[in-house]
C-alpha cells in the first residue's frame, strides 16, 4: 500500500512538472510571436492584407501583438492557465485555418508568426505540425486545470497591467514608425553571390526589376501596372517576372493583365529560396542588388527621382 502511494505521488510530481513545462513553452511562444510583430506593426498589417482583408480592417492588427504577449504571460500563472488555454486554442485554430487558406489560394508560404524575427519561421509543414502540437498541449492543460476562476494576485495584476501599457504603447508607435526594420542581406551584393543567379542571366551593363508575384495574390494584381510602367517608361532595361503555377495558368494571367514583360515559372518548393513574401521586387544595377521592396512598389517616376538620381533609398 505504501508503494502504491509513493508511485502515485511520483506520478503527480511528473504530471505537475509536465504541466509547468508545457505552460512555459506555450507562454514563451506567444510572447515571442507578439514581440516579433510588435517591432514592426506596419509589416504585420501589410502581411494581413495579403490574405485579402480590407485595408480598412487590417489596421486592427495593431492590437494583436499586445494580445499575444499578455496571453503568453497568463500561461505563467497557474490560476489563469485555463483561461489562457481557451483563448489560445481558439486563436491557434483560427490562425491555422487562415494560413491553410492563404497557402492554397494566395501562394502564401510564410506564416509571419514571429514578425520581423523571420529566422524563427519554418516551412508550412513545420508550422502546422507545431500548431497541432500546441493545440494538443493546450487541450491537456485545459482539462487538467482545476482552478475555477482566473484570479490574479496583487503583484500579478500590476505586472499584467504594466506589460499591457508598455506593449500597447510600443505597438501603436510601431504602426507609425517601425521600431525595427530588417536590412535585406542581399542589398549591395553581386547577384552571383545570391540564389537569384540561378533564375536568369543578367548583363552587367543593364538594369533589371525582378518581380516575384503570385497569380492569386490580390496585392500583386494591384501593383502589376506599376511593374509594367517600369518597362514602358524605360526606368529599367528589363522587367522579369517570377511566379508559381502552370504554363496554362500563366498564359491566362498574362492575357488578363496584358503583361509587357516575360515571366518565368518557379517551382513552388523552391520559391522560398528567393523570397519570403509575395510580392517582392529586386532592383538590379551594375550586376548588384541595389534595392529590395516587399508588398508594394513605388511608382516608376518616383523611383527614378528618389533612388536613381540620388543613389539613396528613402523608404
Amino acid at each position: 500500500m505504501a508503494i502504491y502511494f509513493q508511485v502515485e505521488s511520483k506520478l503527480k510530481d511528473i504530471s505537475s512538472l509536465l504541466e509547468y513545462s508545457i505552460s512555459i513553452l506555450i507562454g514563451t511562444f506567444f510572447i515571442f510571436t507578439g514581440f516579433g510583430k510588435l517591432l514592426n506593426v506596419n509589416e504585420l498589417i501589410i502581411g494581413i492584407m495579403r490574405y485579402g482583408i480590407s485595408y480598412k480592417l487590417a489596421p486592427l492588427a495593431v492590437f494583436l501583438p499586445t494580445i499575444e504577449i499578455l496571453l503568453g504571460l497568463l500561461f505563467y500563472f497557474p490560476k489563469t492557465r485555463k483561461l489562457a488555454g481557451i483563448i489560445a486554442f481558439i486563436l491557434l485554430l483560427f490562425f491555422s485555418a487562415v494560413y491553410i487558406y492563404g497557402y492554397f489560394t494566395r501562394d502564401i508560404s510564410d506564416c509571419g508568426c514571429f514578425g520581423v524575427i523571420s529566422f524563427l519561421d519554418d516551412s508550412p509543414f513545420i508550422v502546422l505540425a507545431r500548431n497541432l502540437f500546441f493545440l494538443a498541449g493546450i487541450t491537456w492543460l485545459i482539462n487538467r486545470n482545476y482552478y475555477k476562476s482566473p484570479v490574479l494576485s496583487g503583484w500579478q495584476r500590476i505586472l499584467v497591467f504594466m506589460v499591457a501599457i508598455v506593449a500597447a504603447t510600443a505597438s501603436g508607435a510601431s504602426s507609425v514608425r517601425p521600431l525595427y526594420e530588417k536590412t535585406h542581406p542581399w542589398i549591395g551584393k553581386p547577384i552571383q553571390e545570391t540564389p537569384l543567379v540561378q533564375l536568369t542571366t543578367i548583363s552587367k551593363n543593364s538594369t533589371y526589376l525582378l518581380f516575384f508575384y503570385g497569380m492569386n495574390c490580390s496585392t500583386c494584381w494591384q501593383i502589376i501596372e506599376q511593374a509594367k510602367g517600369f518597362q514602358q517608361l524605360s526606368v529599367v532595361d528589363s522587367v522579369i517576372g517570377f511566379t508559381v503555377g502552370t504554363d496554362s495558368s500563366l498564359r491566362k494571367f498574362e492575357n488578363a493583365t496584358k503583361l509587357n514583360f516575360r515571366s518565368i515559372l518557379v517551382d513552388k518548393k523552391d520559391i522560398r529560396n528567393y523570397v519570403d513574401y509575395l510580392p517582392t521586387i529586386y532592383y538590379i544595377q551594375h550586376d548588384t542588388v541595389f534595392y529590395v521592396q516587399k508588398d508594394n512598389l513605388i511608382s516608376p517616376l518616383s523611383f527614378r527621382e528618389k533612388i536613381l538620381k540620388t543613389g539613396q533609398i528613402y523608404f
